[in-house]
């Protein structure tokens, strides 16, 4: 029956040890998450930034459209990557 799979608690123990675990879990999935925030941003700016090396050794017409454009993207994504990493160690991040 469907009441059999369920696990069954005999004591208050088994309950808070349970719960505990799945704090544990909970705690491990937050500190991936913002792992994997921190590798996505350090992917855009350096995607950028070498978009914005490969601009400038190509010179020409190509640079002069894009070259100031990257350079401030640039810039904005690592100001905004810092400032959501400082929020995060702010707030109590490991």
């Amino acid at each position: 029956s469907l009441l059999l799979s369920f696990p069954r608690f005999h004591t208050h123990t088994d309950c808070v040890g349970l719960r505990s675990k799945a704090l544990m879990l909970w705690g491990l999935l937050a500190r991936w998450a913002a792992l994997l925030h921190v590798a996505i941003g350090l992917i855009i700016v350096g995607v950028i930034l070498m978009a914005g090396i490969v601009s400038m050794t190509a010179g020409g017409e190509f640079n002069k459209k894009w070259g100031n454009k990257l350079m401030r993207a640039r810039v904005f994504s690592q100001f905004a990557f810092v400032a959501l990493l400082a929020a995060y160690f702010m707030t109590g991040g490991d």
